[in-house]
């Protein structure tokens, strides 16, 4: 069988499947069973977080010292969104968790949806929740176990790209913003994404905040409104600790590697997309500063995996870019080979000058009898 004839035939194959009822729920829990077979959770490493059952009880209360036992903890001072949540859904214990694993299912299932809604194509958006399902983003909200939720956060920022409604955007960035810091900063890609959406070609720096760019200009003052606010009446606290450019030395040795991992082969859909619009020089210059402060941020923070992982939303944005210059067949061709390249390419977590690999569920298994 030659190379063109076995393309040709998984892309009948997945046509086939795709016009199956429910398909893209049907996708979502497959892709969930096969990333827990291949970076099954650390479950031995699991414990009741006490900083978060103290702050789903006082969401709007300082961290007492007492809680503060590493840099970590004194970061989460202004993530409230899921200790808020948990309390509204009364979640104690280990049930928070179910917020992160529902979540990680509705960041396939929402990738499915929103690249079926730029390409109408049951088979791209198939092969793009693929893609997803081997790239640490996707992987993260399963393979966690530390109650980071970043998986939470970048859902929101999903989820701000796929609604039309101002109203609901601004909530979702909101939600993500008050999840993490970083989707607060990777908010800039939901512009981009709704600049792309409104206009071909950007004529100067006005046409950036018009419509939705108003709306997210709106979220950003009203996240440091509150955060002041938080600060000067609820005498919350900015961790600085292990932040900053002192770790840039740390992280430089792997960040190259750490930057081609965080896509893997969807770089080729986010490259090709962007190099078709080379000639759009205001969208091409708001997508590399907004990728440019995004990876700054993630070296000087120690875990460069999770900081990367907030880039997620250029993946779809090379996708719509892809869609407006490709014929079907051709986005076909590219997205299958980058889905392939995704699943070949095994993934990786980077923190300063670590790498770990995402271990596949048997030998965890045994890891738990150990």
């Amino acid at each position: 069988m030659s190379l063109l004839t076995f393309k040709t035939s998984i892309l009948q194959v997945i046509e086939r499947l795709s016009e199956k009822k429910y398909w893209e729920w049907r996708l979502s829990f497959f892709c969930l069973i096969y990333i827990f077979l291949i970076a099954f959770p650390s479950y031995n490493d699991i414990i009741v977080k006490e900083l978060l059952q103290f702050q789903i009880e006082n969401p709007l209360s300082r961290i007492p010292e007492s809680f503060i036992h590493s840099t970590h903890q004194q970061k989460h001072q202004f993530r409230i969104t899921i200790p808020v949540l948990c309390k509204i859904l009364h979640l104690r214990g280990f049930w928070p968790l179910l917020i992160q694993y529902s979540s990680a299912f509705l960041l396939l299932l929402f990738s499915y949806l929103l690249s079926l809604k730029i390409t109408n194509d049951k088979v791209i958006a198939t092969l793009c929740t693929i893609t997803t399902s081997n790239i640490f983003a996707g992987m993260i909200g399963f393979y966690d176990v530390y109650w980071h939720f970043d998986c939470f956060a970048i859902l929101m920022l999903l989820l701000a790209i796929y609604t039309n409604k101002n109203l609901f955007m601004a909530l979702f960035l909101l939600a993500a913003s008050f999840t993490d810091e970083r989707a607060f900063i990777a908010s800039s890609l939901v512009l981009v994404y709704k600049i792309a959406l409104q206009k071909n070609s950007l004529t100067s720096f006005k046409d950036v905040f018009s419509n939705y760019g108003l709306s997210i200009l709106f979220v950003w003052i009203l996240y440091i409104v509150l955060r002041m606010y938080l600060i000067n009446f609820h005498h919350f606290f900015t961790g600085t600790m292990d932040i900053g450019p002192s770790l840039f030395f740390y992280n430089y040795n792997t960040f190259p590697l750490s930057i081609l991992f965080v896509f893997e082969g969807a770089w080729l859909v986010i490259l090709l997309g962007i190099w078709k619009s080379i000639q759009n020089k205001w969208f091409v210059v708001l997508v590399s500063l907004s990728t440019f402060v995004i990876l700054v941020t993630a070296l000087m923070i120690a875990d460069v995996s999770r900081s990367t992982a907030y880039l997620f939303p250029l993946f779809f944005i090379g996708l719509y870019k892809c869609n407006q210059y490709y014929k079907p067949y051709a986005l076909r061709k590219i997205v299958l080979i980058s889905t392939f390249l995704c699943i070949i390419i095994p993934t990786q977590q980077f923190s300063g000058d670590r790498i770990f690999g995402l271990g596949p569920i048997f030998p965890k298994i045994l890891k738990l009898f150990n």
